[in-house]
């Protein structure tokens, strides 16, 4: 497996590791690329492929009974989106594996004042595999805009389990200015199975409202 995250530093006159200040008067964006990759060995499903830069992460995969399923939780530790962050996942599930993707805890979307938050998700799920996308609610608070694409590809005998969840998160107190109204929230997904293409349908926009 590799990992992929660069740093950049400095060493001062003493030799110390000097890290570049953050500049506080810009937003810090994240673009963050994670790309997974899955066999079946010895009548389990393994990780063969691992790559992923900051703030996205996956543990190694948990093995909860004697399917063979791996279960992999995906991190971000960031604590949630903001405008401008840009997440993109891409797992291969090669023939006969079977692999769970989760998440440990809701994904926030919080307000979003200049470009939207956007997640790819693009999996591909080879002959006679199975997957299962399980990710805990996405959660979009006042004043956030978020776009988020979900693209599976099945192959001949693969089956999908997919959930994709949205909860309204908190108002903004009156006293500090709120409410805040919702800004444009879009889910698109797409299924090819074999060589037919299904388009999901977006979600609807929703009219300019406080939540």
């Amino acid at each position: 497996m590799s990992q992929q995250h660069t740093l950049n530093s400095t060493k001062n006159r003493q030799g110390f590791q000097e890290w570049p200040s953050p500049d506080h008067t810009a937003p810090q964006r994240q673009k963050s690329e994670l790309s997974l990759e899955y066999a079946k060995r010895d009548g389990k499903t393994v990780l063969t492929h691992s790559r992923f830069s900051h703030p996205w992460y996956s543990f190694p995969p948990l093995y909860l009974d004697d399917t063979g399923c791996a279960t992999t939780f995906l991190i971000n530790p960031s604590g949630g989106l903001v405008g401008g962050d840009d997440l993109s996942l891409v797992a291969t599930l090669r023939e006969d594996t079977h692999v769970l993707f989760t998440t440990p805890s809701a994904t926030k979307i919080y307000r979003t004042l200049e470009k939207p938050a956007a997640q790819s998700i693009d999996l591909t799920v080879g002959p006679n595999a199975i997957l299962e996308w399980v990710p805990e609610l996405t959660i979009p608070f006042a004043g956030s805009h978020f776009e988020q694409t979900i693209t599976v590809r099945l192959d001949a005998g693969a089956s999908l389990i997919l959930w994709d969840a949205l909860a309204a998160g908190h108002e903004l107190p009156q006293e500090n200015g709120g409410p805040f109204p919702i800004s444009p929230i879009t889910s698109r997904s797409h299924f090819r199975m074999g060589n037919r293409l299904k388009n999901g349908m977006p979600l609807p926009q929703p009219k300019t409202h406080a939540l």
